[in-house]
This record gives C-alpha cells, structure tokens and sequence, in this order.
C-alpha cells in the first residue's frame, strides 16, 4: 500500500510538470494520455480497497478508533471518481475547478503516517502543537501591535514638523507608513525576513530614543520570545509524542517479540543434541555463553541463580521444551504484577482451607492413637 501511494504522488507530480510546461509555452491542455492511464489505475485500486474495507468490516468501521482515517480515505477516493465522471462531461468552468481541486489528492500521502511509526509520531507531535502555535501567534501579534504603536507615532511627528529628506520619506512610508507595514517591518526584522537595520535606519532619523528601542525589541525577540516558543514547542512535542496509543502498543510489541527471539536462541544454543528440550546438564554447560549473560540480565537476575531459574522453569521435573522454556520466560519477565500477587494470594488460601480441613479431621483421631515405645524399651 505504501508503494503505491509513493507511486501515485511521484505520477502527480509528473503531470503537475508537464502541465507546468505547457502553460509556460502558452498551451493550457492536459498532459499526456498515459498520466490519464495511470489516474484511472490509481482510482480504482483504492476504490476496489475501500470497498473491501467495507465489506469486510461493515459500516462500523466508521464508528471504530480510526473512524477518521477511513472518512478521509473515503472522501479521496469519491473526489477522485467524481474528477474522472468530469472528464467525460461537464462545462469548462467546472473543469477548471476540478483540476484546481486535483491537487487534493497529494494528502494521499498522509496515510504514509498509519505505516510508518517515526512519520506517525513527527505528526502526531506537530498536531498537538497546534495550540501553542495559536497562542504564540496571539502572543508575537501583542508584542509587536505595542512597539509598531510606539513606532507609528514618532515617525508621525517627525513627518508632521516637515523638511524631512526625500530617501527618509520614502524609507518611513515604505516600512513605517502603516499599520500594516510596521507590523510586517517587525515581525521580518525578528525572522530573518529583513536585515533589522534597513528597518531601523529611519528610525534613527526619527529620533535616538526610536532606535533604541527597536534595538530593544531585537534583543528582546531574539533572546526572549524566541527561546521562550521554543521551549514551548519542545515541550508540547515530548508531552504529545508519548500520548500516540498506537506507538506504545507497537513498542511494547516489539519488546515482547524482543525477549520471544532471545529466549528461542538461547533454547537453541542450549539443547545440543537437538532433541527440542534441554536438561539440567545441558544448562549447566550453558552458563558460560553471553546469551546467558544476557538472558539472566534481562530478567534482572544473576547467572548464579540460572540453576534456580531452571528449576523453577522444568518444575523440578530434570528437562524442559522448548514451549514451555519460552512461556516461562515470559512469565519470569519484568516485575511482579498486581494479578501474580493476587494469584498467589489466591494459591496460598487454598493451601492454607486444605491444610484447615486436614486438621479437622485429624482431631477425632488423635485419642484412639496408641503411642508406641521406642526400641529397647519394649517389656517381655
């Protein structure tokens, strides 16, 4: 699936190209006939895969946890049959709407991120920023509506008492003349847009206490309010990128699956005569390997107590298999949990009735008991 929406975006760029280049030799047609080809393949193998979703998961696929994904999937795929219904009737002005709007389907590049686990998690963390990006433009416009304010009434006065420099004139209207402009002057000036001091040169003629404050507000927009949002969107990152349920679940996945093929080839290495189990003189052989260094680490034991471990593990019966090695493997993995407590809790409650009833009935018994003399203290 992937390979093909690759595929499907590299032959839309191919035709975005050509048509590119026809516009530019003053002939607006479509491109060639095999890009046409291609966009009928593409449409009705994602048609023929939505149907099969359908199918195979009724309508309730659009009431599960990926609801989202299969509205957008959806929505791709109508638009697209509903572009090449065009081709074959239809005015010229909703032909041109329709390949305006073809561009729309370059989002079919945002499945990608369903496949890929880092390219889920870069937009996942970049859609938890959202928020703050909101609130950091509020903020930034705040900031610089206050110095343009300051800005806007200096260069006012010093127009308003005349003689002043035609290239000045021309540098206030150009960055200062507006609203509009200074805001745009400032905001440029912070980001690299505009060398700060083009802007801050008619200020300088507007007067000393003018240019030191654009100064200010550089030092202060680079310094403060930059590393500030910076730290801001770091810390939104790193709080969304640990929210993505899909990553938790596949990387715990992957740790089981981890521990799984650990166990397996440490089995392997141990059983030498190949016969799918091991017995204690096979393990004890075994202690020496650094896969049984690192099997006893990733439990969190010591290799002196591997001889425990398999005691535990072949329940004291001499040999284990495989299957039952790698099952008691993982249940040796990781601390205790609330459910192994609970079941030995369980366990030893059991014990203790069985043990309760057995004293029971033991009691009525204890008088008729005769006690027998020790040897040599027997009479004739």
């Amino acid at each position: 699936m992937a390979t093909v929406i690759i595929i499907n975006a590299a032959v839309l760029a191919l035709a975005s190209d050509e048509q590119m280049l026809l516009a530019t030799h003053g002939t607006d047609g479509e491109p060639s006939q095999v890009f046409s080809y291609f966009e009928v393949a593409f449409t009705c193998f994602f048609l023929v895969e939505i149907c099969l979703r359908i199918i195979g998961g009724g309508v309730a696929i659009f009431w599960s946890n990926d609801w989202s994904w299969y509205i957008f999937d959806l929505s791709l795929v109508l638009y697209s049959v509903l572009e090449l219904l065009s081709v074959f009737g239809g005015n010229a002005s909703f032909l041109r709407i329709m390949r305006l709007m073809k561009m729309l389907k370059i989002l079919r590049v945002v499945r990608l991120a369903r496949m890929f686990k880092e390219l889920r998690l870069i937009i996942h963390s970049i859609m938890g920023c959202v928020s703050s990006m909101i609130w950091s433009m509020i903020l930034l416009f705040a900031i610089i509506f206050i110095f343009v304010i300051v800005f806007i009434q200096g260069c006012t006065m010093y127009m308003s008492e005349g003689n002043v420099p035609e290239k000045v004139d021309q540098e206030i209207q150009q960055y200062w003349g507006t609203i509009f402009k200074s805001m745009l002057s400032l905001f440029m000036a912070g980001t690299g847009g505009l060398d700060w001091d083009t802007a801050a040169k008619p200020l300088l003629e507007v007067g000393k206490f003018f240019y030191g404050l654009f100064l200010l507000y550089i030092i202060f927009f680079t310094f403060v309010v930059v590393n500030t949002l910076m730290s801001l969107f770091v810390a939104a990152t790193m709080a969304h990128s640990g929210q993505d349920k899909v990553l938790h679940v596949q990387e715990e996945m992957n740790k089981k699956q981890e521990h799984l093929d650990r166990c397996a080839e440490l089995f392997e290495e141990l059983d030498g005569n190949g016969d799918g189990t091991i017995n204690a003189e096979e393990f004890n052989e075994g202690l020496t390997l650094p896969l049984m260094a690192d099997f006893c680490k990733s439990l969190g034991l010591e290799v002196t107590d591997a001889i425990k471990v398999f005691k535990v593990l072949s329940h004291d019966s001499g040999s284990v298999s495989m299957e039952d090695f790698v099952v008691e493997c993982m249940h040796l993995k990781g601390e205790a949990r609330a459910l192994d407590l609970y079941q030995l809790q369980q366990q030893q409650e059991q014990v203790l009735r069985h043990v309760t009833r057995l004293e029971r009935k033991l009691i009525p018994t204890r008088g008729s008991l005769t006690p027998r003399a020790p040897l040599g203290w027997q009479t004739e």
